[in-house]
């Protein structure tokens, strides 16, 4: 895997515009009677600059033979004459390149590098605040070290002493919170907005562990307390405590691809409402995951469960088509996919209309489970509640638990990688 970056990239894209400019003051135009100029390439500040330079660069990788990922419009692949696959990820300028040896992805940079003048940056070591290390035994790691200590010194909670071993007290503890305490005022409701999207940004790239706790921060922001707001520095000292923490991708060969799903029934104390959690991998490693209260409110735990497959079902079909055209899943048709479930009344839901009385509040959407066991492309899997891998991103765990659940989203530190 390659990295480069395109020098001055939004100067390249063409416009389809009309689009007219005051010359510099060091610019004469030789016709007294012209006053302006006409753009004929994007520049910097355009409104359609960033669009003209990504259909400037994604023609250009048609041109190489590469196909846009229909599910995710940043990837373009291609089928090399070998029968072997290069991916080419974008992210404005910057651009990853991976294929299975180092000459097929200097190749394309070569390639685009003739088109335009490019900075080759050799193997990954960082993306988008993300650092990318390649392991010994093949496989890659990614952490967020620097960003956290450097919002945990702007936040001053580096000396904070409470959640070393969790970012969250236990469910008895929050059960405390009062809803009716005073709010905060505008300057430190500020402040707990910017402490949430920090544990988001965090929960999204890398730290899993933190999925659930940003989830539930993020519940009161419209509303926040002093108890909130000492909750959520908590939160960011146990990240900036276990900052060394690295997701480890490809940790196995196998390609399974598999999602364990849970709800917490009526785990939202203000609304009453459950929580999703769920999480996909695939070659042993977690690509995607979410924690989230569910719009409505459950009748039963086995219908706040079905609501919770239901919304990873979407999540399998969307990944389905991705890995499809990633060439990580065989092609026209996959094998179906597993979904684990630690609840035996919404499975048997899911595989036949029984329980009728229990699915008269379900609303229609959510029998896309049974739908989609029906046509053979989700086998609904029982798993015991101790080894739902899940189980984390619907509730708080205790120190040993969440420990636990570290080790089975496959987050090391680095030391003992």
């Amino acid at each position: 895997m390659e990295q480069a970056d395109v020098e001055g990239a939004y100067l390249n894209g063409n416009l389809d515009e009309e689009l007219y400019l005051t010359p510099p003051d060091a610019v004469v135009l030789n016709n007294p009677r012209c006053n302006v100029l006409r753009l004929r390439k994007s520049i910097y500040g355009l409104r359609q600059s960033g669009r003209a330079w990504w259909l400037e660069l994604s023609d250009a990788l048609e041109s190489l033979g590469f196909n846009r990922v229909q599910d995710e419009w940043g990837l373009h692949t291609r089928i090399n004459k070998d029968g072997s696959s290069t991916i080419v990820l974008i992210y404005v300028d910057d651009i990853l390149v991976a294929a299975t040896s180092r000459d097929e992805t200097l190749k394309v940079l070569n390639s685009l590098n003739d088109r335009w003048r490019t900075s080759s940056l050799g193997p990954p070591q960082h993306i988008l605040g993300l650092r990318v290390q390649l392991l010994p035994n093949g496989s890659y790691g990614l952490s967020q070290t620097t960003y956290i200590e450097t919002m945990a010194r702007k936040y001053e909670v580096t000396n904070l002493k409470g959640g070393k071993s969790a970012p969250l007290p236990t469910v008895k503890q929050l059960s405390t919170l009062h809803p009716s305490s005073p709010k905060l005022e505008k300057p430190q409701a500020q402040t707990y907005l910017e402490l949430v999207g920090i544990l988001l940004w965090l929960a999204n790239a890398t730290r899993i562990d933190l999925a659930y706790t940003a989830s539930f921060l993020g519940r009161y922001s419209p509303s926040c307390t002093q108890q909130l707001m000492d909750l959520a520095h908590r939160a960011l000292g146990y990240a900036y405590h276990t900052r060394e923490l690295t997701l480890i991708l490809g940790n196995s060969k196998d390609p399974n691809f598999h999602i364990f799903v849970d709800s917490d029934f009526g785990g939202c104390l203000a609304t009453r409402a459950s929580t999703t959690g769920y999480v996909s991998f695939v070659y042993g490693s977690p690509i995607s995951w979410t924690s989230r209260r569910q719009s409505s409110v459950a009748s039963s735990s086995t219908a706040a469960e079905y609501i919770a497959a239901a919304e990873a079902v979407q999540e399998i079909m969307w990944l389905r088509r991705l890995l499809k055209q990633l060439g990580v899943l065989p092609s026209p048709k996959p094998p179906p996919t597993l979904l684990y479930i630690d609840n035996q009344a919404s499975i048997h839901i899911g595989r036949k209309p029984v329980y009728f009385a229990r699915t008269k509040s379900l609303d229609i959407k959510y029998h896309i489970v049974r739908e989609r066991v029906e046509k053979k492309v989700v086998i609904l899997k029982y798993v015991p509640s101790t080894d739902q891998l899940a189980d984390g991103l619907t509730k708080p765990l205790g120190g040993p638990a969440h420990h636990a659940a570290q080790q089975q989203w496959q987050l090391r530190l680095f030391s003992r990688v």
